[in-house]
């Protein structure tokens, strides 16, 4: 019902290999029989116990759909595993693929959210520490840029044993966890490579965010904080906007629109300097 949703009221109705080759598209989401990423990529999708097929005429707006595939809410997606010729490498370093059938005749697609938040398995090795090489990318990736929009895990009190919000607490602290995890993996890396990437979480003003990471960027802190930013209490208030089927009003879509861009701005102007190099700033027209 969502997808012919998607498909009526924004009119995607075009296949998923219709998408073109660049930008690369990688629409995540979780196996609910194996526990791993699936994913929608270049004309194919799998996971790698599954093996992987070709998408055929599988629609855009069906992929969309499954972002909102929540345990207890909305979907799962099925998708049944007979309709496609599926093939799968005997060892990760068997260069072709063979013909194979899934376990199952019946897979069931969740939000992509609840393997990976970040949705940077695609093109970070966590374990390596590496940005991945793609055989279908033009290049090889050398920066990489993090939007991270998941919302801080709020302080309060656990519900009553016999709320049914309070099973919602706990898997909220699971997933909030599997998140921190893969950020400082993440973070780390930067840590060790700076000019190859960042990280862009919601929810931290501006402006003490630039006076904390003045020194040594005087020059550039000061252009900064010449602008007109969001308050502490807006920066809040945008990042702990409940997700919701409702449509926002004008007012909340400008301020989660700001706050967005003032994120960006001065995480992506203030990391981008090293201390001490920021003497004649050039500020990004973002």
């Amino acid at each position: 019902m969502l997808a012919q949703a998607i498909g009526g009221l924004w009119g995607i109705k075009i296949p998923l290999s219709a998408l073109s080759d660049v930008p690369v598209w990688s629409i995540n989401c979780t196996t609910g029989e194996t526990g791993r990423r699936y994913r929608f990529k270049n004309r194919t999708m799998g996971d790698y116990e599954l093996g992987y097929a070709e998408v055929g005429d599988f629609s855009l707006a069906r992929a969309m759909a499954i972002s909102a595939a929540f345990p207890g809410g909305i979907g799962p997606l099925t998708l049944k595993t007979r309709e496609f010729r599926w093939k799968k490498r005997e060892r990760w370093d068997t260069s072709k693929p063979k013909p194979h059938q899934p376990l199952f005749s019946h897979l069931h697609l969740y939000d992509g959210g609840l393997y990976d938040n970040l949705g940077i398995e695609p093109v970070f090795d966590a374990g390596q520490q590496l940005l991945k090489k793609d055989e279908t990318l033009l290049s090889n990736i050398t920066y990489l840029l993090v939007s991270d929009g998941g919302a801080p895990l709020a302080r309060e009190c656990i519900p009553h044993p016999l709320n049914p919000f309070r099973f919602k607490r706990i898997a909220d602290i699971a997933l909030d966890q599997c998140r921190a995890l893969r950020v400082r993996g993440f973070v780390k890396f930067l840590q060790h490579n700076p000019t190859m990437g960042a990280y862009v979480g919601i929810g931290t003003a501006a402006e003490s965010s630039i006076n904390k990471l003045a020194k040594g960027r005087e020059a550039l802190a000061a252009m900064l904080l010449k602008q007109a930013w969001l308050s502490a209490e807006d920066a809040k208030s945008a990042a702990t906007y409940s997700t919701t089927l409702r449509q926002l009003s004008e007012p909340t879509f400008d301020l989660l629109e700001r706050h967005g861009y003032e994120t960006a701005k001065w995480n992506m102007e203030m990391m981008s300097v090293e201390p001490n190099a920021a003497e004649q700033p050039t500020l990004l027209n973002c």
